[in-house]
């Protein structure tokens, strides 16, 4: 079943809920840098709030605290428009008197190395779909998916094969693209449904669709930048087939 698409189907409802239903008891998560809370909605849906008071400041050049919450929407926002279907539902709301993010809750999802993702029968389809989320995370140009290891890996989730993108704070600004696996794009061509995901007769209504609904969410530039990399990476793919890494960091965050 692929629960966050099933979710995405209804995001308005289920956006509405998470902005608007009373939160009823919280606990604090531990193991991250910043400030996470685990909250409880009256019907007993289940959310992670990160507080805009309580990022950390340097954790990344050219991201500034007090910002980071907003790109957890921007994530969500992207993922949604462009049908990646990676993050799950993400809003902004006050609580306790702070402005934060409001990211739902995937009850039961597992660490990607508790499934057999780099070994076995089905580690064909594991590549694809972590493909899939390398542009993805070229796009949002993410600086916290890490390299692939034993110890990583802790914002990458999954759940009946969906992968459940998450801890999006990081990302659409900065100095390093930090993709989940970063060599993928030199071991393997673009499976098929992602170049056909990049290249719909909608591509202009969507990139139309994102500048709009990440205003305000991201300045001007960040969010041009993100468009070029959609196009950039759009275009390569269908006219090649596959993008090495090292040229999508040779062409970077701004490409022509």
């Amino acid at each position: 079943m692929e629960i966050l698409k099933n979710v995405h189907d209804s995001f308005e409802g289920t956006e509405k809920l998470l902005r608007y239903e009373p939160i009823i008891s919280e606990s604090k998560l531990e193991g991250g840098v910043n400030t996470t809370r685990l909250v409880t909605l009256k019907s007993g849906v289940q959310a992670v709030f990160k507080p805009k008071d309580g990022e950390k400041v340097d954790l990344r050049e050219g991201i500034h605290p007090g910002t980071y919450y907003n790109r957890e929407r921007a994530a969500y926002v992207t993922s949604t428009i462009l049908e990646f279907h990676f993050v799950p539902p993400t809003v902004i709301r006050y609580h306790n008197g702070q402005i934060g993010s409001l990211q739902l809750f995937i009850p039961d999802a597992q660490s990607i190395y508790l499934v057999g993702a780099f070994s076995g029968p089905g580690e064909r389809a594991w590549h694809d779909r972590l493909y899939k989320l390398w542009v993805f995370d070229y796009i949002i140009w993410n600086q916290d998916r890490s390299h692939p290891g034993p110890d990583d890996g802790e914002n990458l989730l999954v759940k009946d094969v969906q992968l459940i993108a998450y801890d999006n704070g990081l990302t659409f600004n900065g100095t390093r693209w930090s993709p989940f696996y970063l060599s993928l794009g030199d071991i393997m061509k673009a499976p098929i449904d992602v170049v056909h995901l990049l290249n719909t007769p909608d591509a202009k209504e969507k990139k139309r669709r994102l500048k709009t609904s990440l205003g305000g969410l991201l300045s001007e530039a960040e969010i041009e930048a993100s468009v070029r990399r959609l196009s950039f990476i759009a275009r390569e793919l269908q006219t090649k087939g596959a993008v090495e890494s090292a040229w999508l960091r040779k062409k970077g965050y701004n490409p022509e």
